[in-house]
């Protein structure tokens, strides 16, 4: 995650449970994260955002 201007937060949300910030930054951000099997559901929240953002999901 590359964030030139603004914010940007990931977030996570296990079945009905509420969500887990992972990442909230400005600059610049790179990571592994490991989730656990079942249904995981991965949003992105930005205000006055310019930048990049790159899932790579396996």
């Amino acid at each position: 995650m590359e964030v030139t201007e603004g914010t940007a937060k990931v977030f996570w949300i296990s079945g009905s449970d509420e969500a887990v910030t992972l990442i909230e930054t400005t600059g610049t951000y790179s990571d592994t994260i490991t989730l656990p099997d079942g249904g995981n559901y991965i949003g992105i929240e930005c205000e006055d955002f310019t930048g990049n953002i790159e899932l790579n999901i396996e």
